[in-house]
């Protein structure tokens, strides 16, 4: 899990100095969800790898690998599985408020909060609660 978030932390990095770097580093968190047998540890790669396409604005394939985390995550029945589909919401948002589809956005957001207070992630609540500002 460790190696998945250093390697969305670098691509994110590389994104704005070096961008063969951060495909490499997306080629490697493809490559881990690819061959792990930990569903969670395929999740956590595919919303990275999912953020990675949102920062470079290419939001059909960012969708394309949120929906396919937050699948995995949902299916996990743990409290990780469902804090991870909670942020996967979170993140995914964005899209449908790019494409100024404020209340597509503003479900995703709705839905991903009760189960961010239910484990209390103050964190990404205050993150949620900035992008449903940003909505209205």
């Amino acid at each position: 899990m460790q190696k998945v978030k250093a390697l969305n932390i670098l691509s994110y990095e590389y994104l704005f100095i070096d961008t063969r770097k951060a495909d490499q580093c997306v080629l490697k968190l493809e490559k881990i969800a690819n061959e792990t047998n930990e569903p969670e540890i395929e999740a956590e790669a595919l919303r990275a790898i999912a953020d990675q396409y949102t920062d470079l604005e290419d939001y059909e394939k960012a969708g394309e690998y949120f929906r396919e985390a937050k699948a995995i995550f949902k299916s996990l029945n743990t409290e990780a599985g469902e804090i991870g589909y909670a942020r996967t919401l979170l993140n995914m948002s964005i899209i449908p408020h790019i494409h100024g589809d404020f209340n597509e956005a503003l479900l995703m957001l709705t839905e991903a909060e009760p189960i961010l207070v239910k484990h209390k992630q103050s964190r990404f609540l205050v993150n949620l609660y900035n992008k449903i500002c940003d909505v209205f």
